[in-house]
């Protein structure tokens, strides 16, 4: 995800008049890089976390992206 300097009010402005009342980013594998007077913070993975208040009290999580370079096999598929 990428937000430039003048859209990060209106970003987070979007966000909360959507009825969020708590945002937070769980960050793996970040690097941080200096650019004269800027700061970039890199990430490999982000989660995005947000409550909602309305219409009912609502905790969202996206699952992580995963990628299976092959079909699995039918004994990965049973429960343990």
């Amino acid at each position: 995800m990428s937000i430039g300097r003048t859209l990060i009010p209106r970003y987070f402005s979007t966000v909360f008049e959507g009825g969020v009342t708590e945002l937070h980013y769980i960050l793996k594998h970040s690097k941080e890089s200096f650019h004269n007077s800027c700061i970039t913070l890199d990430c490999d993975q982000c989660t995005m976390v947000t409550q909602h208040g309305k219409p009912m009290f609502t905790k969202v999580t996206p699952a992580p992206p995963t990628h299976t370079p092959h079909p699995p096999h039918p004994s990965e598929l049973l429960p343990p």
